[in-house]
Order: C-alpha cells, then structure tokens, then sequence
C-alpha cells in the first residue's frame, strides 16, 4: 500500500531533494517493520536478557522511526 504512494513519487526527476527524501521515508517505512520480525524469536522460554534487548530495539525504532516519519513528512508537506 506504501509503495503506490511512494515510488511515483521517488521516479519524479525534478526536485532531486525531495525525491531523496521520499526515498528515505520510504526505506525507513521499511525497516521499522522488519525490525518488529525480531520480536517473533521471543519465545517464552526465552532468556530475559534476550527477550529485553530485543524489546528495547523495537520500541526505541519505533519511536524514532515515527517521530522521523513526522518530521520527514511536515518538511515535505510545508516545502
């Protein structure tokens, strides 16, 4: 669903920098998700040492992840 919005928008040649940071937007789209996959190795007989530092990974991308997305995401829509 991500990619009909942005990858016309990424084959646009006009304005490299926004097309670079769409690009980017769309990649970290990407990896927030693919770091969620992490937590499927969670298992309940997991060692909290492994379970914690993978917890720790995938609220802190997705913190950031976001608060990036929004800011990516008001700078294009002020510009």
């Amino acid at each position: 669903m991500l990619m009909r919005g942005f990858v016309p928008a990424m084959r646009r040649k006009d304005n490299q920098s926004r097309t670079r940071l769409v690009t980017m937007l769309f990649l970290g789209a990407i990896a927030v998700p693919a770091f969620y996959c992490a937590s499927i190795f969670i298992m309940p007989d997991s060692h909290v040492t492994f379970a914690d530092y993978w917890r720790w990974w995938i609220v802190h991308l997705w913190v950031e992840g976001i608060f990036e997305a929004f800011a990516v995401v008001d700078g294009l829509a002020v510009s």
